[in-house]
């Protein structure tokens, strides 16, 4: 039922009923490169099948089907968050994702490392330095919506993370070094999480976490779009790429031959070029 107050209520993958906001869908589309004019007339073809209780997913579905109808590569940053959860099933190309965006920081790193604590061995999702800075990333990987990281998961890194750094420094391996865990997720935190791991000093980063800094907001700026973005390969397409480690759209430029090796037809790899090289700019 809409509100007394003429509002339309929606219904987020949480199951949380929120106030349709129109200026969020708007800003989400330009965000995403798209002109005023298509940012209209994408508003306007959602407006036209909203109603009181609607998921938030048949609102994305909308607005995606008619933006990529204007813009590929806009539809493509669009599809940003639903792209970085279909590289799953498994968390291991999330975790070559994050390591590209520490790269593009200036950290080394290093994934998927088996390195020995005080008390017992941990794997590490990645492994980053940078002039005296040791970083521990642990990577949670959600390929559904709705999933937030409660308090229990930092409680749960930071004391891997004593166990590990107790062992460098009885053993004075990186013993003058600043060492930091950090855990990086596609999803949200709870505020439990956020207060506890700020607290402990671990630095926490979610998909609009911290505000402006979020991991949405790092890939814009880098350019590093997971492969999984692009409009112009089918989902099959994809996975081979992933399963060749092909995980990001400017690693993919730097091997095109890999899309003749697949069988692509010329005109197809000249789609998937053209809209890699946009979103990687």
């Amino acid at each position: 039922m809409q509100s007394s107050t003429g509002e339309i209520y929606i219904t987020k993958a949480s199951g949380k009923r929120v106030a349709f906001d129109s200026n969020k869908l708007k800003r989400s589309l330009s965000r995403s490169g798209a002109t005023l004019q298509q940012v209209e007339v994408v508003l306007q073809k959602v407006q036209d099948i909203l109603k009181d209780g609607m998921g938030t997913r048949d609102i994305y579905r909308t607005a995606f089907k008619w933006l990529k109808k204007m813009s590929k590569p806009a539809s493509a940053r669009y599809n940003l968050k639903k792209a970085i959860m279909s590289l799953g099933p498994t968390g291991f190309p999330f975790e070559k994702l994050i390591a590209a965006i520490l790269e593009s920081l200036g950290y080394n790193t290093q994934t998927g490392v088996i390195v020995p604590g005080h008390c017992v061995k941990h794997e590490i999702d990645v492994i980053a330095t940078k002039e005296g800075h040791h970083i521990m990333v642990e990577c949670k990987f959600h390929n559904r919506q709705g999933f937030v990281s409660d308090v229990k998961i930092p409680l749960y890194i930071r004391s891997r993370f004593l166990d590990v750094e107790k062992q460098w420094q009885d053993s004075g391996c990186h013993a003058r070094q600043f060492h930091q865990s950090w855990i990086v997720t596609n999803g949200r935190f709870s505020d439990d999480a956020i207060q506890f791991g700020t607290c402990m000093g671990m630095s926490l980063l979610g998909w609009d976490y911290p505000r402006d800094k979020g991991l949405k907001d790092l890939i814009d700026r880098s350019g590093l779009y997971p492969v999984t973005c692009l409009t112009s390969l089918t989902e099959k397409d994809k996975k081979i790429l992933i399963a060749n480690d092909i995980i990001v759209c400017k690693s993919l430029l730097q091997r095109q031959e890999i899309l003749t090796q697949m069988g692509l037809m010329p005109k197809k790899i000249s789609d998937v070029i053209n809209e890699c090289r946009i979103l990687c700019k």
